[in-house]
Order: structure tokens, then C-alpha cells, then sequence
């Protein structure tokens, strides 16, 4: 099959997933392919149409097993013509539990054929020991031998043989909303007003006048707006956060979890 364009699309609120898409997309193309970054709200809420010879990668985050609800919205805007679609998510080093499988059903759904998918670990949002500086320059490498797998595959893929398989359960996990969480980020007074959290925010869940005005119905808890603050004057609500990173803090998540793809 001769694709004759290469477009990748991600939600990548601390960037953990634009690495691996962009590795990807720079491996194959070099600069010659489309960027559709959809953690900037300025970039949703279009529709986007891809015909039978091209070529779509998907990245998302995993959150609590499941595809970000703001990616399920953006992605049933999403139409394929018999279009070859790569599959990739990313998660904290935890598990990807049904995040897979869904974003499979959903490519489907929207007229996408999925023939290749692939996992990587990332550093967590929300406990940087877990998955510290995930993905690394090993895991960019694998990322490119995926690519070269893509790109091989291409040259001879009939899309009536396809028949990818990928891990999950349905019905999928059962969550509540980001903004069920009991926890969010609170500004204290060393706050100097720079704006940066509310400029990256990707659901524009903070004020773009007061950065201590935070909705907490909007905020997904990505935890971007702590990462950028140049002198440290946000964090989670104290108690609550501390507790439950502490539960999902074990041995386990603590090893090294290494890539995996198929295609």
C-alpha cells in the first residue's frame, strides 16, 4: 500500500505521548507529516476527514484505565475512509487495563483500520518516582524500530487481512469523571501572577485573570499547571493527594515496565 500522507494526532498534557507520536511521525517522514495536537483547546472541536490512503496514529495518556474523556469527544469527530490506523497509549508505569481496547473500538467505530498498537510508559503525574523521565532514550528507540515495522508492514498490508488484537476487557472499567477526584491544585501566595498555568491548562480549567481561580469541575488533574509554575506555588490539596499517591505507590510500579507494540 503507498500512503501518500502521514498524520498523527495526540492528547499529551505533560508530553509524555507527543514524544512517542512525534518520534513515530519523525522516524517515517521526517518533517513531511501532520501534526494534529489536540491538548490545545483551540485545536479541538473541528472535524477532521482522512481518505483510504492514508495513514493516522492516535497517542493518548492513559487515565484510570480508560481513554481521556476529552480524547473520546475529540475522536468521535474523526472520519476514516477504510483509513490504516496505529494505535499507541501512554500510562504511568501502572497499567493500561482497557485504554487500549477502547481507543481500538473507537477508531473503529469512526471508519479506521487498526493494524498495529503499541504501550509506553511515562513518568506519573502524579508521583514522579513512578516511571522517573519515562520515556527515556531507550524507549525513543524502540519507538523508532516501531516506526521501521510501520513502514515495512505498509508495503505489502491488504486491509481485508487484518485482524489486530490488543489487550482490555469489555464492557471497559467503570470511572467516574477527572473532576470526581477528591483533590486539585490549590495556588498558594508565593504565586507571582506569570500566567503560565492557566496559558498551558488544556481544558482552560484556571482563570485567565486570577491563576487561584481553578475550576475543579473542568481540571482533569494532569497536573501541568504544577509542572510549569516557575516557583512552585502550586500543588494538589494536601492530606488527600499525599494518600493516595501513597496507595498507588508500590514495589511494583516502581520496576521498570518496558515498551510493547505490535504490527
Amino acid at each position: 500500500m503507498k500512503v501518500e500522507k502521514v498524520s498523527g494526532a495526540y492528547f499529551s498534557p505533560t508530553g509524555n505521548t507527543a514524544k512517542i507520536v512525534e518520534t513515530i511521525g519523525h522516524k517515517m517522514r521526517g518533517e513531511d507529516w501532520r501534526r494534529i495536537d489536540l491538548t490545545r483547546p483551540d485545536n479541538r472541536g473541528g472535524w477532521h476527514s482522512f481518505g483510504p490512503s492514508e495513514l493516522l496514529i492516535v497517542g493518548v495518556p492513559v487515565y484510570r484505565g480508560r481513554v481521556p474523556e476529552v480524547m473520546v469527544e475529540e475522536l468521535s469527530r474523526f472520519k476514516g475512509q477504510s483509513t490504516p490506523v496505529i494505535i499507541l497509549v501512554t500510562y504511568g508505569n501502572r497499567m493500561i487495563e482497557d485504554a487500549m481496547l477502547e481507543l481500538k473500538d473507537i477508531m473503529v467505530e469512526q471508519g479506521f483500520i487498526p493494524f498495529g498498537a503499541a504501550s509506553f510508559s511515562g513518568q506519573h503525574s502524579f508521583n514522579k518516582e513512578i516511571g522517573y523521565n519515562r520515556p527515556d532514550e531507550k524507549d525513543l528507540k524502540i519507538a523508532e524500530e516501531f516506526a521501521e515495522e510501520i513502514t515495512s508492514k505498509l508495503e505489502t498490508l491488504d486491509k481485508n487481512k487484518i485482524g489486530l488484537t490488543v489487550p482490555g476487557n469489555r464492557p471497559y472499567k467503570k470511572v467516574g469523571p477527572m473532576s470526581q477526584m477528591p483533590f486539585y491544585p490549590e495556588t498558594d501566595m508565593n504565586c507571582i501572577y506569570c500566567m503560565l498555568c492557566s496559558q498551558y491548562c488544556p481544558m482552560e480549567a484556571i482563570s485567565f485573570s486570577n491563576p487561584k481561580s481553578i475550576d475543579p469541575n473542568r481540571c482533569i488533574r494532569c497536573t501541568v499547571c504544577i509542572k510549569v509554575c516557575p516557583v512552585q506555588a502550586k500543588r494538589m490539596t494536601p492530606g488527600v493527594f499525599e494518600a493516595f499517591v501513597e496507595k498507588i505507590t508500590t514495589k511494583n510500579v516502581l520496576s521498570r515496565k518496558e515498551p510493547w507494540y505490535y504490527v
